[in-house]
């Protein structure tokens, strides 16, 4: 199954731009492929505006982000590229509103989780089941230990 941190990530910036406001994506600097200005890097990370009138040629793709930017007051072009797995957030700067992205898990471990997952599920489902079983055998004896009577009201 393919990731859907490529498909939020153009739904949000298609959100931003709607709306009129500024999108920037927060990027690991230090995520193997990145290709960003180090200059401008903080912490291992760095903001980039992806708005239209700030970069050229943007290409929000399934794997990666790229486009042209220019920095400083030199104003050189300067290519940009982003893999997808080292975006993450994107978000209105006027706003600050946005979506963060958590690593995903591989696809083996998150196979071995899922299973993991309905072991447990089993196990908790099958503890209700004797719990209820429990419950409608005591109901049950306590009705074969009770005489069943009727009152006549005149």
């Amino acid at each position: 199954m393919k990731s859907k941190t490529p498909y939020l990530l153009r739904a949000v910036h298609a959100w931003i731009i709607d709306n009129g406001l500024t999108p920037y994506v927060l990027v690991d600097a230090n995520y193997e492929g990145v290709c960003v200005v180090e200059d401008h890097v903080r912490g291992g990370k760095i903001v980039l505006n992806i708005d239209a009138e700030a970069i050229d040629n943007l290409c929000l793709d399934d794997d990666s982000i790229s486009f042209t930017a220019y920095f400083g007051a030199a104003s050189e072009a300067t290519q940009i590229y982003v893999p997808m797995g080292a975006v993450k957030a994107i978000f209105a700067q006027e706003l600050g509103d946005g979506i963060t992205f958590e690593e995903e898990a591989p696809r083996s471990l998150a196979k071995k989780l899922s299973t993991a997952a309905k072991k447990k599920i089993l196990q908790k489902v099958a503890v209700k089941r004797s719990k209820t079983k429990d419950k409608t055998e005591k109901t049950a004896t306590e009705k074969k230990e009770t005489k069943p009577f009727l009152k006549v009201v005149k």
